[in-house]
């Protein structure tokens, strides 16, 4: 990595031996036609206020955040145990772990307490072996760093960066680190401003994310596909507001969606949609929603299909509750 990756060293993370809080229940989905039937199971990191769940790899391990009476934290997944993630420095706010590559290295963002700004977020690496580095776009009037969502199979990673000042955001790019150190941002086209990376499949030829159009109240957000054919909008139909979080490589995307209901409310809904070898206009989506949620995001899928993502929920006591869950497929 170049000198603009700044390394630090973590390699005594705690690991702490939790059970996962489960609350099972079994949903069927449609897509193509085809039944597709999942196991929902609740995850929440113990003592936590809120879970959220945002990647997968092929091995099941799943990264996300949480908040406790400490702040907000990562956390990792990994064969039944829990491991908290905290960016190692005592000036770090907050820390989201956003994906895990095949290898166990992850990315995410983390954010300062001071200077207390919107210009103080940045993009992480903790690789499988607990080392921790800094990784932000180098060049230009980027105060407002975005931060990484997705790492690839040969360490490749993507994510966002903000131009402007501390306090306004006049651009808004997708860019991807390599390996190597060097960097590339995404030329999107003028009608489309404020496009950022997601997610991509594991070769890096195909890429989700999300981009924003107009201004003010009129301002909406669209979901995307960036392949060889392009950039091709990727909308829920009937969704004001779609973004596209995570391809795996048989091209499944998922994300999330906003949708009006009949009494002129909007409800959030997570997605699945095929679209490998298929015209847009050949895609079909399929709504994903917690059992008894008021609220569902998808963030994550793998290449077996799994999915994790986050729900709200309202409790007994009539207070909204924020909680993680992965979605598998029985017998597989």
């Amino acid at each position: 990595m170049n000198n603009r990756i700044k390394k630090s060293y973590a390699l005594a993370l705690a690991m702490t031996a939790l059970a996962i809080a489960i609350s099972p229940a079994m949903v069927s989905t449609a897509a193509g036609g085809n039944d597709r039937p999942y196991v929902l199971t609740t995850i929440e990191v113990p003592g936590a206020t809120i879970t959220q769940a945002y990647g997968i790899n092929a091995g099941g391990d799943i990264v996300g955040s949480y908040n406790d009476a400490a702040g907000s934290h990562g956390f990792l997944l990994s064969a039944g145990e829990f491991t908290s993630l905290d960016y190692p420095s005592d000036n770090v706010l907050s820390t989201v772990a956003t994906a895990i590559g095949p290898s166990g290295d992850i990315v995410g963002i983390y954010s300062l307490k001071s200077p207390a700004s919107a210009g103080n977020a940045h993009g992480f690496l903790r690789t499988k072996e607990g080392e921790w580095a800094t990784v932000d776009y180098p060049v230009g009037n980027h105060l407002m760093q975005g931060g990484l969502y997705s790492i690839l199979t040969d360490g490749t990673m993507l994510g966002c960066f903000h131009d402007g000042t501390a306090t306004t955001t006049t651009a808004m790019y997708g860019y991807v680190a390599y390996p190597d150190g060097a960097t590339s941002e995404f030329d999107y086209p003028a009608d489309k401003p404020f496009a950022m990376f997601y997610g991509a499949t594991p070769n890096g030829k195909t890429i989700v994310g999300a981009y924003r159009t107009g201004t003010g109240p009129a301002i909406h957000w669209h979901g995307y596909l960036l392949d060889n054919r392009g950039m091709t909008t990727l909308d829920v139909p009937g969704s004001v507001l779609t973004q596209a979080y995570s391809i795996n490589p048989a091209g499944e995307t998922v994300g999330t969606y906003t949708a009006l209901n009949p009494d002129g409310t909007t409800g959030m809904h997570g997605f699945l949609v095929e679209t490998r070898g298929l015209a847009a206009g050949n895609w079909q989506f399929t709504t994903v929603d917690f059992p008894g949620a008021i609220m569902t995001h998808v963030r994550g899928i793998n290449a077996g299909s799994d999915l994790v993502g986050d729900y709200i929920i309202v409790g007994g006591d009539g207070k909204a509750q924020v909680k993680g869950f992965v979605a598998s497929r029985p017998g597989r």
